[in-house]
């Protein structure tokens, strides 16, 4: 109603470098109104997530580039 702000969505990143699995993750998050950005490979994180600025963020730990643990550190 009146005066009431409508909350943001909570935004998710999802790193997988498997395209199947990260469309049906996408769409789960979707489903739940979530904002959602999906990259493939460790070289892509650090960029998406500064622009994005997720609320949390599913990190695949075997991807290309640069592994999970590495970009983990990064953040």
């Amino acid at each position: 109603m009146f005066g009431k702000k409508k909350k943001p969505a909570k935004k998710v990143l999802i790193v997988e470098d498997d395209s199947l699995l990260a469309k049906i993750l996408s769409e789960s998050f979707l489903e739940e109104k979530f904002q959602v950005a999906v990259v493939d490979n460790g070289l892509q994180v650090e960029e998406t997530a500064k622009s994005f600025l997720p609320d949390i963020i599913l990190l695949d730990l075997i991807i290309p580039g640069i592994d999970g643990f590495a970009v983990l550190k990064k953040l």
